[in-house]
């Protein structure tokens, strides 16, 4: 298993719409093999800055969904509203 964190800043005008945005890239995400499941912060100071926490199989499986997904209309809704790149860490559990 990997854990697979994502965190995505949005500007204040933004944050609604990208908040959005993210929520439905993770629905998506539960049709796919290899998705375990996830948790969805937003920074209580900071309302557009949005961490998604996620568990899955193999960090094959995390990087295939990433490469397919990529162009989907989420994905790209979701960078365009971005007012910086979306970051992406693979860890590995330790315990």
């Amino acid at each position: 298993m990997v854990v697979v964190i994502w965190e995505a800043e949005f500007s204040t005008e933004n944050a609604a719409a990208g908040s959005e945005a993210m929520r439905r890239i993770w629905v998506d995400m539960r049709l796919f093999d290899g998705y375990l499941d996830h948790e969805f912060l937003v920074d209580v100071t900071d309302p557009g800055h949005i961490t998604v926490v996620s568990h899955w199989q193999s960090k094959e499986a995390a990087d295939r969904i990433r490469d397919v997904y990529a162009s989907h209309a989420n994905a790209l809704e979701a960078t365009r509203l971005a007012s910086q790149p979306r970051r992406r860490c693979v860890y590995s559990p330790i315990s």
